[in-house]
């Protein structure tokens, strides 16, 4: 029995061919800065030049941001994944809360970088008594069933006591 490898394009040669992968440092522009990750790269095993393979550049450039993330105190896609798991919503669901569109949280769970403000945002609701504040402001923006939810994870997490709303008062 034969097995067929997979021949990836070389951009040296200008066809496809047999290749291998190598592990080499790699530096990419994320936002202006330079960030530095170890990255896989397919080689070419004819000239020795890089191969064309989008799922190992993908790969790189998601770790790049990560690095840049990390550096930059952005929210991960991880913490992205926790607030929504924690809170019991969907993506659309927490958009809608937030007053964002449907595929910005999607973009910022895939990958995508988060401006200063949105990343405030996120970080701020981490913590319940935050993401309660923005509830009791913004439920109105919910569907039934998201709203239900929320209010249970809320009160579920508030140690099941519920939580009165506090008011801030003007003093002149």
């Amino acid at each position: 029995m034969v097995i067929a490898m997979k021949e990836y394009y070389c951009d040296n040669c200008n066809a496809f061919g047999p290749t291998h992968i190598i592990e080499r440092e790699e530096t990419f522009p994320v936002k202006g800065d330079p960030t530095t990750i170890f990255t896989k790269v397919r080689i070419c095993d004819i000239c020795g030049g890089d191969s064309s393979d989008s799922k190992l550049i993908d790969e790189s450039l998601l770790r790049a941001y990560d690095k840049y993330r990390g550096k930059h105190g952005i929210i991960s896609r991880d913490e992205i994944r926790k607030i929504l798991r924690k809170y019991g919503l969907t993506q659309r669901s927490l958009a809608a809360l937030l007053g964002w569109g449907e595929i910005t949280i999607h973009r910022y769970e895939k990958g995508s970088i988060p401006d200063e403000a949105h990343n405030l945002i996120l970080k701020f609701i981490e913590d319940p008594v935050n993401m309660q504040r923005l509830f009791d402001e913004h439920k109105d923006r919910l569907n039934p069933r998201a709203l239900k939810k929320l209010e249970a994870k809320l009160n579920e997490l508030h140690g099941g006591k519920g939580r009165k709303k506090t008011r801030i008062s003007k003093s002149n």
